[in-house]
């Protein structure tokens, strides 16, 4: 059983990938949400039947304006209506996250714990790394997002060898049907007309980025100076835009003459550029 206080669209590519892959051993998938309704993430609740089993403790409630208690105790109902064999929780502070992982416990069940979090997502302090390591420990394994959070959930003392990278992932699936259904109906625009051909990389600048011209000089602005003074009169006429250049009237040498070649000006800007850096 998996569990998450809202399925989202995401979540729901994530099941569906799990209930497909796990179908052929004889596993079943059960996600069990809090509730199918949440201002923060006001995600349509999706009428098409999935390829897992779905429950809602909640069915109709926000789940914002869920108490803790509410949520403690209907997830324990939910958990022995179900009776699973392993839990998946998601993270560590949330209501359902503890309420599971007890249960899991008193019962001899299996835990794993889902987790996004870095050891520098915020500033931690010890009493909540502790209490945090108490309920890593009662976990038997952990899929987390990538390296740093393999690390953070090491550092709360899971067992290198039990976490599992993948967490962070996307429905493969959904990006390349949608891609061909592009390529079907084609580049025509809804009013019948084609849009406009792509610029020429060679009159545009778009082999040379905006970062590299940057280059020139952050490190030799003085420090009394912000960088941003530089950024925002010649930003227009950056050959990368895709604005048409408008003419500082602070710093007009930034702005390459149109007369003259498209690689002329983009030296000459990349030059003013240093040169007012270095002043």
């Amino acid at each position: 059983m998996v569990m998450w206080p809202r399925i989202g669209p995401y979540h729901t590519a994530r099941l569906e990938a799990a209930a497909v892959l796990f179908a052929d051993r004889g596993v079943r998938i059960v996600c069990l949400e809090s509730a199918d309704r949440e201002n923060a993430c006001p995600w349509d609740v999706s009428e098409d039947d999935p390829a897992f089993e779905k429950r809602t403790v909640f069915p109709g409630a926000d789940y914002e304006t869920l108490g803790t208690r509410a949520i403690r105790h209907g997830v324990m109902s939910a958990l022995r209506s179900i009776d699973p064999d392993t839990v998946v929780v998601c993270g560590w502070t949330i209501p359902e996250s503890r309420a599971a992982i007890g249960w899991c416990r008193r019962r001899g069940r299996s835990v794993i714990l889902m987790s996004e979090s870095c050891r520098d997502d915020k500033p931690r302090s010890l009493p909540a790394e502790a209490l945090k390591r108490r309920i890593v420990a009662q976990c038997d394994a952990a899929l987390v997002g990538g390296k740093l959070q393999k690390e953070y959930v090491v550092l709360l003392g899971m067992h290198p060898d039990r976490v599992q990278l993948g967490y962070a992932a996307v429905d493969n699936d959904y990006f390349e049907s949608a891609v061909s259904k592009v390529k079907q109906v084609g580049r025509a625009l809804p009013d019948g007309t084609s849009p406009s051909p792509s610029p020429d990389p060679s009159t545009t600048g778009a082999n040379w980025p905006c970062w590299l011209l940057l280059m020139c000089f952050p490190y030799r602005v003085s420090p009394r100076v912000s960088v941003s003074r530089f950024w925002k009169p010649w930003r227009p006429a950056c050959p990368c835009s895709s604005r048409p250049a408008a003419v500082s009237m602070k710093w007009p040498q930034l702005v390459p003459a149109s007369s003259q070649s498209p690689q002329l000006n983009r030296l000459l800007m990349a030059w003013r550029i240093f040169s007012a850096s270095t002043q």
